[in-house]
């Protein structure tokens, strides 16, 4: 099979570090990192793989060092249905890239965000994953729904102990 590469696109983004202190209640203070990426040649079977091997849900593609697409787990979910048959599936899975079914339509936050103002940029796009930028557009992490649910957490938590110290 032939392989298969995206054209370079504008959107392609490089990759880069997190700024050094982020800011509590910004996006990156609560973001994935380091980055978890794949190859956009690898096979649907391999992407999965490094995803249960990471522990993730998501991955950044990228080509040349820059990253120009996502794929989620649900991605990879929806292409098992590629073939009429199992075998056929099993087959298409084994050696099919990645690319074919990751999103390139990249919806990015910028780490120095307030985590509502993604959660509602998440909500708004539909997406459980957002690629995080710096300031010179690179991309430095990764803000999941889970990010998210940690961040709610641990503000309840806050908020428990900060209510048990006022009844004492």
């Amino acid at each position: 099979m032939d392989e298969v590469r995206p054209q370079a696109r504008a959107h392609a983004l490089p990759i880069g570090q997190p700024s050094r202190v982020p800011m509590p209640g910004t996006v990156a203070a609560v973001m994935s990192h380091p980055l978890i990426t794949v190859d956009v040649a690898v096979s649907l079977e391999q992407a999965s793989a490094r995803m249960s091997d990471e522990g993730v849900h998501h991955l950044l593609l990228t080509d040349r060092g820059r990253v120009v697409a996502m794929v989620s787990d649900r991605n990879l979910i929806r292409a098992l249905g590629l073939g009429p048959s199992q075998r056929e599936t099993d087959s298409r899975y084994r050696r099919h890239p990645v690319l074919q079914v990751a999103s390139y339509q990249l919806v990015t936050v910028e780490e120095s965000a307030p985590v509502e103002t993604a959660a509602v940029l998440m909500l708004d796009a539909g997406v459980s994953g957002l690629p995080v930028v710096n300031e010179a557009s690179e991309v430095v992490g990764i803000l999941t729904s889970r990010d998210l649910l940690r961040y709610v957490a641990d503000l309840g938590r806050r908020s428990s102990k900060a209510d048990l110290r006022r009844a004492s």
